[in-house]
């Protein structure tokens, strides 16, 4: 399987703590003292981008990581993934359309990384050998397989169907002000 086409979007049932500041894994939740302590807000559903290593994080190294300065021109087509209040939201997204711009950026990323323009042979070797593991080819494994067939019957939540006033309200909760 192809690095570009191990990636996929997968909807997960998560705790929801500290008002929304952070998640927790069924497994840590054994008892009424856990909910207590962890301060159990309740149950969400959530959207991750899942690879055959698990659950990725926002792509940083297209955006802020030491790879930016090397990787400026990747930017004229990619578009910079919205900037999130909370840590949780860059990996656990509220709404299926917000994973599905960073699965497009992801994906995109690794087709420029595939054929990367003409360029300084040493910025060249820099970019490949940061970036190699986004281009590694996976094999299928059974679980893969199974979590890629449920999605086909999610049940998607998508920003863009919000009323513009809850829009508006949502993406002021979510986002953070860009300078």
């Amino acid at each position: 399987m192809k690095a570009e086409d191990q990636y996929f979007i997968a909807e997960v049932e998560v705790w929801v703590v500290r008002k929304g500041l952070g998640i927790v894994e069924e497994r840590h939740l054994k008892s009424e003292e856990h909910h207590k302590y962890y301060q159990v807000d309740g149950k969400e559903t959530r959207y991750v981008i899942c690879g055959a290593s698990g659950r990725k994080m926002l792509p940083a190294t297209i955006y802020s990581s030491h790879l930016q300065g090397d990787c400026y021109f990747a930017s004229g087509f990619l578009k910079t993934t919205r900037t999130y209040r909370r840590e949780l939201d860059k990996t656990y997204f509220k709404f299926y359309d917000d994973a599905e711009e960073v699965l497009k950026n992801i994906i995109l990323f690794i087709s420029w990384l595939r054929n990367i323009p003409k360029m300084n042979k040493n910025a060249l070797k820099k970019i490949k050998a940061k970036t190699d593991y986004l281009l590694m080819d996976a094999h299928p494994t059974q679980e893969m397989e199974q979590m890629r067939a449920l999605q086909a019957g999610l049940k998607v939540k998508r920003r863009s169907e919000l009323k513009p006033l809850a829009l508006d309200l949502q993406n002021e909760l979510d986002l953070a002000e860009r300078d």
